[in-house]
């Protein structure tokens, strides 16, 4: 009876956890309500696998095998057979031998050759026609037939294996970025018709020595029409017309001043998490910047009317200047949706600042915590080969993404993160960058749409990703600045792993993933509101580090709130830098000159 349970007494409940239904993205880790069918910060679907496919170890050694086995001797094999069988050839062997040589056409005049181009919507073949051969007169006329003979056939050859390259560059993607208002140049005068050699080489362009340069060392350049190669590139030889176009450096005229050029691409809600970040380098900087601004429409006379609310003082530091978002018309919307809008606008800004010799690029969602120009002086620790720098996307491997589930080539280890990039714009115009899709190598604006369209249904982060790929190619072109100058949730959620910033601190906060805006990250979000609420010409100590302080020792229960010391570490620095120098232009009397 004891042992019996009682049949009156209610059953225990487990209690309903908040967190029921909630999913975790596997991409981005974000994690989502029950009723979002894809994550709300990647845009990736409920329910995606990001594990890699493992290589069967019997099919790898397969191929190493066939890889690493010696050629063989066709020619030899040939030879040793015919001399054997020289007796009794089967007809087998005669058949087969038949098949691999180029049939013979007999009693026909070669000299006589008509070419005839006949075109079915994109496919053009050309058919020789030739004429009943005739008996020769004399012995100068079978000599002259003979030469004739060699000629028209070795034209002949060409002409049928210029088909094959015709067949390739009629599935040419024949789409032109008309970006005519930022100069681009038109390319629909590419002729598809052009008869090409397999050797290396320009046909009907010999002429013209000075676009050979790139084809010297290049035998076939392969070209699968799935990439959407530009026009300009052949499918078969290695021919690049936009190579024979004049371009020199100097063309570029370079602006070395005093400013400190910072780039910036806002849409939809990031206004005033753009004028945060604005007002952050405003606030630090000792030299004089320039903003160019990157908007949509309705965003454009928000951000003229907040700036221009901002103290004469302070607009004496900086002036600025708005673009409206632009991308090649063709392809406007697949550009604009890729990864987060607008977020790829920051790849097509050499091919519009035509004039801007080198630019700082930061997300809307940065926070500067020490003068813009410090970040600025590294351009003066660029090698000749150098043209951007970029921080690593991790420094810790084992919680990498890229090293992990990346489907595509990444720079590095770890791949690198594009929120700050700062960028030599003339080098990287001039540059031509080498690349996996064919053995040409392509400038800025003939790279970007070939490889969306071969890696888009591969890559996670956008354009961010595309960045990868081609310093995956060019390493050489990359400096890598340290992990402090781009400081994420990634370098401490986990426990602090930047150890760059353990010794100086943090120079630039980078606050993605939304963490200024959700309690996921409060130590982040302490930073952000501390600068957004801070008043103009306030005590800086006072008024913006001592606040801050205090809102940190609220987040000590995070593994980011127990590191924010590194935040106010750097920041006390640039405080006290910035209230030395007000008090010694208030002794001597001194005020910001204007900006013209």
């Amino acid at each position: 009876m004891g042992d019996k349970k009682s049949p009156t007494r209610p059953k225990r409940q487990s209690k309903p956890s908040s967190d029921d239904g909630y999913w975790d993205c596997s991409v981005c880790t974000f994690r989502n309500s029950a009723e979002a069918f894809k994550c709300m910060m990647c845009d990736v679907r409920k329910g995606t696998s990001t594990r890699k496919p493992r290589p069967v170890s019997q099919l790898v050694a397969q191929q190493v095998n066939q890889q690493f086995a010696p050629p063989t001797h066709p020619k030899k094999e040939k030879k040793e057979k015919s001399e054997k069988d020289k007796s009794d050839k089967d007809t087998t062997l005669k058949k087969k031998s038949h098949k691999k040589m180029r049939p013979r056409l007999k009693n026909i005049d070669r000299s006589s050759a008509q070419h005839l181009e006949v075109t079915v919507g994109d496919l053009t073949v050309i058919i020789t026609d030739f004429k009943e051969k005739a008996k020769p007169t004399s012995t100068s006329t079978s000599a002259a037939s003979a030469d004739q003979h060699s000629q028209s056939g070795s034209s002949s050859d060409n002409t049928e294996r210029g088909v094959s390259s015709q067949l390739a560059s009629t599935l040419e993607d024949r789409d032109e970025w008309n970006l005519k208002e930022q100069g681009i140049t038109d390319r629909s005068g590419h002729d598809t018709r052009r008869v090409l050699r397999k050797r290396p080489g320009l046909a009907g362009l010999r002429d013209r020595e000075e676009g050979l340069d790139r084809c010297k060392s290049l035998s076939v350049s392969y070209w699968n029409p799935y990439w959407r190669l530009p026009a300009d590139v052949c499918g078969v030889n290695c021919l690049l017309e936009s190579t024979l176009r004049k371009r020199s450096g100097s063309a570029v005229k370079e602006h070395r001043d005093d400013r400190s050029h910072l780039a910036v691409v806002a849409c939809g809600p990031r206004l005033e998490e753009t004028l945060t970040m604005l007002k952050s380098a405003v606030l630090f900087s000792k030299k004089p910047l320039h903003f160019y601004i990157f908007a949509e429409d309705n965003l454009h006379n928000s951000f003229r009317s907040a700036l221009h609310s901002w103290p004469r003082t302070i607009q004496t530091k900086f002036k600025f200047t708005i673009y409206p978002i632009t991308f090649p018309k063709e392809n406007a919307n697949e550009w604009k949706k890729l990864f987060k809008p607008c977020a790829s606008q920051r790849l097509f800004l050499p091919l519009i600042l035509k004039g801007v010799d080198s630019l700082l690029y930061v997300d809307t969602d940065i926070i500067f915590l020490q003068p813009v120009e410090d970040i600025w002086a590294l351009l003066s620790q660029f090698n000749s080969s150098h043209l951007a720098a970029m921080a690593p996307e991790h420094e810790e491997p084992r919680i990498g993404w890229y090293n992990r589930f990346a489907r595509h080539p990444y720079y590095g280890k770890t791949g690198i993160n594009s929120g700050v990039m700062l960028i030599n714009m003339t080098r990287l115009r001039e540059k031509f960058f080498k690349n996996d899709m064919t053995a040409v190598a392509l400038r800025w604006e003939e790279i970007l749409m070939p490889l969306l369209q071969k890696y888009k249904l591969n890559i996670t982060w956008g354009d961010q990703d595309l960045l990868n790929i081609i310093f995956h190619h060019n390493p050489e072109s990359l400096y890598v600045f340290p992990c402090q100058w781009n400081y994420r949730p990634d370098h401490c959620i986990y426990g602090s792993n930047c150890q760059q910033a353990e010794q100086e601190g943090v120079f630039i906060l980078h606050g993605n993933r939304g963490v200024y805006h959700d309690d996921k990250q409060p130590a982040f979000r302490a930073v952000y509101e501390a600068i957004q609420k801070y008043p103009f010409g306030e005590d800086m100590e006072t008024s913006l580090l001592l606040p801050l302080e205090a809102s940190l020792q609220t987040t000590t229960h995070t593994y980011c709130g127990r590191a924010s010391h590194l935040f106010t570490k750097r920041l006390k620095q640039s405080i006290f830098s910035v209230q030395q120098d007000i008090t010694q232009r208030r002794q001597s009397g001194f005020h910001f000159n204007t900006i013209p």
